[in-house]
């Protein structure tokens, strides 16, 4: 994952084509939950997109947790169809990237809403996305801090009941640590007793997750990209 000023430094270079993204933003993901979020309304046809309420659930300030917001960011920024209202829980963004985000708001007429209580902030929600507590790079002396501070906010039947709607979908850029199956998840397991982090295998396997066909459009999108600016 290149730094922002390596991505300014390197942007210049002749014949050089970047589409990776930054610790700041990852805008193909934007495409992509994008294309999820419409798919899945048009699906349920009950549900426009315009007025589809999600939650992202959890980190929200280190890197991942950054991009989630930014990914946020990016489908408020859409002139058409605004997702609204994003309710955003525990370790909350920079205020300044709040501020941006209102700005783009005020130009969608979607809503934003940071909420500390879990419970609270899935209230009527259509989607909850969430993703790993500990990104990649960092080091492994971190979990112990974001388990602390996040197991409030692991995605869970409860928290799933807590919408008040039978329809919610449940969104994750993967990999998701939901079970024992990963070298990751065991080594947490072995460490702090936990067989399932961010979001419970129950959850993650039902009805309700739409985990891997949000994986699939990730190779829709990036071969749009690159037709768009290749052909």
């Amino acid at each position: 994952m290149l730094k922002k000023n390596s991505l300014h430094s390197l942007r210049n270079t002749q014949g050089l084509h970047l589409f990776r993204v930054t610790e700041q933003c990852q805008a193909a993901l934007v495409c992509i939950q994008s294309m999820r979020l419409w798919m899945r309304c048009q699906h349920d046809s009950f549900l426009h997109v315009r007025f589809a309420q999600c939650s992202a659930v959890g980190l929200l300030q280190v890197e991942i947790g950054q991009a989630v917001v930014d990914q946020i960011d990016g489908l408020l920024a859409m002139p058409k169809d605004p997702v609204s209202p994003f309710k955003c829980a525990r370790i909350q963004p920079p205020a300044e990237l709040v501020e941006e985000m209102r700005t783009l708001a005020q130009t969608t007429g979607a809503r934003i809403s940071i909420e500390i209580d879990p419970l609270k902030a899935v209230v009527g929600a259509d989607f909850i996305y969430t993703d790993v507590w500990v990104s990649m790079g960092e080091p492994d002396d971190v979990w112990k801090q974001r388990i602390d501070q996040l197991l409030p906010y692991q995605v869970n039947k409860a928290l799933m009941q807590a919408t008040g709607k039978a329809r919610t979908r449940f969104m994750h850029c993967l990999p998701a640590f939901h079970n024992l199956d990963t070298e990751v998840g065991r080594h947490v397991h072995e460490r702090f007793g936990l067989s399932e982090i961010e979001v419970t295998d129950e959850v993650f396997e039902s009805d309700a997750s739409i985990v891997f066909t949000q994986a699939e459009n990730r190779m829709h999108t990036i071969k749009a990209v690159l037709v768009a600016t290749l052909a």
